[in-house]
């Protein structure tokens, strides 16, 4: 697996927001964490009803975005009889568990994979954004048959970065929810990043999981802040900005905790105190770049 990228013994974070374009909740959230300088990077659904707009404040505020490679949720937009294998028959996707066994189970062609990579690969690029990383929607592509797929299309597209996942930097931050999920996700992971993904630069420690499932978002935050490792970490983020967020514990909610906590000043100064750098993946990826450049001279 590649070597996370160090300096010394400083810690670099990648404040990482998912699911941008997914609604225009999701949209408003992710620009109010990206105004405040919490959010560094994100990743665009490509299939998302709010694309439009989220693609347009992207390209206006020169927002570092990656692929959200999207199998389980909503419609396709490879042709309909090359992704039938994939969807429900009416286009749509048939959401994480269905599909996850589906792909386990071998019942989605590699073509199909192919094909609907690269329609959302190529509606990011045609639409103006400069794309140099990759995750998914459900991590759906460190399964060992989707990664097998994707990893040689990330080369081809020029992707340098691939999210891989980090089981004992989840398992030190305290609250065990959420943890379950990671452990679970992280195993199915395992072999498919050392096989596939191992040329592509990666964080060396990743959280979100149990930050995403907490209720005391907070705590955790301050735990996760605590907890975090020399080298580049990764924290994946959820934020949306609904006005009603419903009860505690919903989808909503949720999100928008998140939103509020990470445009919150205190929590921000926080990071400051504790020597933190806030990194975006694409200026980090320039950076190694131009020193192994000049080390190579």
């Amino acid at each position: 697996m590649a070597e996370a990228f160090r300096r010394g013994g400083e810690a670099l974070l990648v404040v990482h927001a998912d699911d941008l374009g997914a609604s225009q909740a999701v949209n408003e959230g992710i620009k109010r964490c990206y105004q405040t300088g919490m959010v560094t990077s994100t990743s665009m659904m490509a299939n998302g009803p709010a694309f439009e707009q989220a693609c347009a404040w992207a390209c206006c505020e020169g927002w570092d975005v990656g692929l959200h490679l999207n199998f389980t949720s909503g419609g396709a937009l490879a042709h309909a009889a090359d992704t039938s294998r994939m969807t429900n028959g009416n286009g749509l996707f048939p959401g994480k568990w269905i599909m996850t066994q589906r792909l386990l189970a071998g019942r989605v062609t590699q073509g199909a994979m192919e094909r609907e990579f690269r329609a959302q690969m190529e509606r990011l690029l045609t639409s103006g954004l400069q794309v140099a990383h990759l995750d998914s929607h459900h991590h759906i592509h460190l399964l060992p048959r989707v990664a097998a797929v994707v990893a040689p299309l990330a080369r081809e597209y020029g992707l340098r970065w691939v999210r891989q996942l980090s089981l004992r930097s989840e398992g030190r931050c305290r609250g065990g929810r959420g943890f379950g999920a990671a452990l679970q996700q992280g195993l199915m992971a395992l072999w498919a990043s050392r096989r596939y993904y191992r040329s592509f630069a990666h964080a060396g420690h990743f959280r979100g999981m149990v930050w995403y499932a907490s209720r005391d978002k907070q705590r955790t935050f301050m735990d996760l802040l605590h907890s975090l490792g020399s080298g580049v970490n990764e924290w994946m983020v959820h934020p949306a900005f609904h006005p009603q967020t419903g009860a505690k514990g919903s989808i909503e909610w949720h999100r928008f905790e998140e939103q509020r906590l990470l445009c919150d000043e205190t929590l921000k100064g926080a990071v400051q105190q504790a020597g933190i750098k806030r990194i975006a993946i694409r200026a980090h990826l320039n950076t190694k770049r131009e020193i192994d450049e000049h080390s190579s001279r």
